[in-house]
């Protein structure tokens, strides 16, 4: 279980805070697409949050009361001393960080669910679950989402991989189940993205978690980066990395030669698309496939092929055909 839903609240934006564990980053125009929606439709899904500690509003010292002696009252009080101010109930924000920030301000308040985590459930857990659903995301950030989750065993399934494949050193039966679903094949798998794209995620999480230069794959073989330094360029280039897969804006095979100071590659200009050219390219499959192959053809295939073939006849505009028809009268008379 990773959360239990307990109750549905309505709080002001001041008693809600963005819990550290659950900042997600996000794109800049995504953030600004969320923006527009949550002033034009207002905050539809609410927040999940979890409780923080009750805390008293500071009460300050009544104006003018300053350097005079207090007065006892009847019972001993002292003469104008103000009530003790109520508790004020805070709240973690869990899942929702991106959709306060752009609805908070002024005297509103906010839907908000309160939830209990499961037993052993970390905020950071529930906060990337929640960040791995709804809209649809690129490879890198369905890959990242997941790797952080299972970070530990990623990371120690990676290390066994290396040390295996540089120095031929055996991995037990227990250690090799442990770490079996989180091979680069095994999770490429799971996710349905390739290999590379894993193994460069694996790469990312490894400099980001463990500080290190960025590695590089020889063959089978990879030549691990060196250990950095706090305030070391490189370091911040692959923090920005991360957070830039994980928002979507950096693909998840540019973020080597973005740590590198290239974020794209130089454009290389496309041939212009000649479309007579691809419609006699398929024409002549056609002509081609009817001449070697219809007899050998099933009746029903026949039949198909001839219905495909009259909707794109029906498809194509007839001064396209026109155009096609003297285009393959000068080619094949």
């Amino acid at each position: 279980m990773k959360y239990l839903v307990k109750d549905f609240v309505w709080v002001h934006w001041r008693d809600l805070e963005v819990h550290p564990e659950a900042k997600v980053p996000i794109a800049e125009e995504d953030a600004e697409a969320l923006k527009r929606s949550v002033e034009e439709e207002g905050m539809i899904q609410p927040l999940l949050v979890i409780p923080r500690e009750e805390t008293r509003q500071d009460a300050a010292s009544p104006k003018g009361n300053e350097g005079k002696k207090e007065k006892k009252g009847k019972k001993g009080k002292t003469a104008g001393e103000p009530p003790a101010p109520p508790a004020r109930k805070r709240w973690w924000i869990v899942d929702g960080a991106n959709r306060f920030r752009a609805y908070a301000g002024g005297e509103k308040a906010m839907p908000c669910v309160v939830v209990e985590l499961g037993e052993g459930v970390r905020v950071r857990d529930l906060a990337l679950e929640c960040a791995s659903v709804g809209r649809s995301r690129s490879a890198g950030q369905r890959i990242m989402v997941y790797l952080e989750r299972n970070k530990a065993a990623v990371l120690e399934a990676a290390e066994k991989g290396r040390e295996a494949t540089q120095f031929g050193t055996v991995v037990s039966r227990d250690t090799t189940e442990k770490i079996k679903a989180f091979r680069a094949d095994t999770i490429a798998e799971t996710l349905g993205v390739s290999n590379k794209d894993t193994l460069l995620a694996i790469d990312l999480l490894k400099s980001h978690e463990e500080r290190v230069g960025v590695s590089k794959r020889v063959g089978a073989l990879v030549e691990e980066g060196k250990k950095l330094e706090e305030g070391d360029p490189e370091l911040k280039a692959i923090d920005e990395a991360w957070a830039g897969v994980l928002a979507g804006t950096t693909p998840i095979r540019r973020w080597k030669a973005a740590v590198g100071g290239r974020k794209t590659t130089k454009e290389v200009q496309r041939a212009a698309t000649d479309v007579r050219e691809c419609a006699v390219a398929c024409a002549k499959k056609f002509k081609t496939f009817g001449g070697k192959a219809w007899e050998k053809l099933p009746l029903e295939d026949r039949v198909l092929v001839c219905d495909a073939f009259r909707k794109v006849r029906e498809l194509v505009p007839q001064e396209v055909l026109e155009v096609l028809r003297v285009e393959w009268e000068r080619r094949h008379g």
